[in-house]
């Protein structure tokens, strides 16, 4: 990728892509009683308790998803078409405006949402709710991953990709460092920035890689087979090593939600899944069914759960209990479903996924 293309970067959709459809049956499962067939029965269920390497609670829980490296790496295409045409302000501008209206779209979801189950009587308090108090909202990782990359992208403009890597990890030890050693107050700015498991300090190293990356490949860097089977080898590590420390499948909670293992889990993770799709792409391999999917992924984010509620309500009404062949068929007709339906829409709107 020694040049900037006019058209988007497909294997770009495509990894952010493969990253929502992992996405889609993960909360269908946790969300749509998955667990609870798996413990027995309908209800909420009771979870055998393994033991753990690391606690799961605030403010170590991290939800370092694909999804912020993947902004940063576009965070670096929006400024590579921009420059020279828009000043750093006007860029800014842009990304404010972009964001900031993602973070609108996310409260007014979530008030929405508030309102039908449970109504509302103080607006002031369940905004705070949405920024900070709860334990994980709807809105949370929308939340953390627009003021995260608000404050990383016009940091991405003046330093190279190795500055922006050196950045990343110090910024990410830095952020380790502080949540271990610093008992936060319950005020909500602290919990935005640092506790909450999207909190916008733990994003942005994941925000500043992506962009390094993305800058190395603007540069005519590679991802060469050093460092995607040292990925790789990260990955598997995380995945197989944790089974002989008698943790059950539980283990896998760490690689997704605990930091700093979350953080080096994603980022391995992203080198491995990048360095498939640049492959893929430069192998002509046709990704169309992928890039529809991260071409429209904040509107997949808030349709899957708008599926997963419809769902739920139906099954309660017709007092079906919540078994796992019940979730597990849910999980496959909603994924189907949401990915037909952005197929269509997009092709409606930007023509054959092809000419992108």
């Amino acid at each position: 990728m020694a040049s900037v293309q006019a058209h988007r970067v497909k294997y770009l959709d495509a990894f952010r892509g493969i990253a929502i459809l992992l996405m889609i049956p993960l909360h269908l499962f946790l969300f749509g009683g998955g667990l609870s067939g798996v413990w027995g029965g309908g209800g909420s269920g009771s979870a055998t308790v393994y033991p753990l390497p690391i606690a799961l609670s605030r403010p170590l829980s991290t939800g370092i998803i694909l999804f912020f490296f993947v902004c940063g790496f576009a965070l670096v295409e929006s400024l590579a078409k921009r420059e020279g045409k828009q000043s750093l302000l006007q860029m800014e501008k842009h990304v404010v405006i972009r964001y900031g209206l993602y973070m609108l779209i996310g409260v007014a979801a979530e008030l929405l949402l508030t309102l039908y189950s449970k109504g509302i009587t103080d607006i002031a308090y369940q905004v705070q709710r949405i920024f900070g108090m709860a334990s994980l909202s709807l809105s949370q990782p929308i939340i953390g991953l627009a003021l995260a990359a608000m404050i990383a992208f016009p940091i991405m403009r003046y330093l190279s990709w190795k500055k922006l890597l050196l950045l990343a990890l110090v910024w990410a030890v830095a952020e380790g460092l502080i949540i271990y050693t610093v008992d936060f107050p319950k005020e909500l700015i602290y919990r935005l920035l640092f506790v909450n498991s999207f909190a916008v300090m733990k994003g942005i190293p994941m925000v500043l890689f992506g962009g390094a990356v993305g800058k190395a490949l603007h540069e005519g860097k590679e991802i060469g087979k050093k460092a995607f089977y040292a990925a790789l080898a990260v990955v598997l590590a995380y995945v197989v090593v944790p089974f002989f420390l008698n943790t059950g499948g539980y283990h896998l909670i760490l690689v997704l939600w605990a930091y700093p293992y979350a953080m080096t889990f994603v980022a391995a993770a992203s080198i491995v899944a990048l360095g498939i799709f640049i492959g893929l792409e430069r192998r002509g391999t046709k990704l169309s069914a992928l890039t529809v999917l991260g071409r429209s992924s904040f509107a997949v984010y808030y349709g899957h759960y708008v599926i997963l509620y419809f769902g739920l309500a139906l099954l309660s009404y017709l007092g079906v209990e919540t078994t796992l062949p019940i979730v597990l068929t849910e999980m496959v007709i909603a994924t189907i479903a949401i990915w037909i339906i952005i197929y269509f829409v997009s092709k409606r709107k930007w023509g054959d996924p092809s000419t992108w």
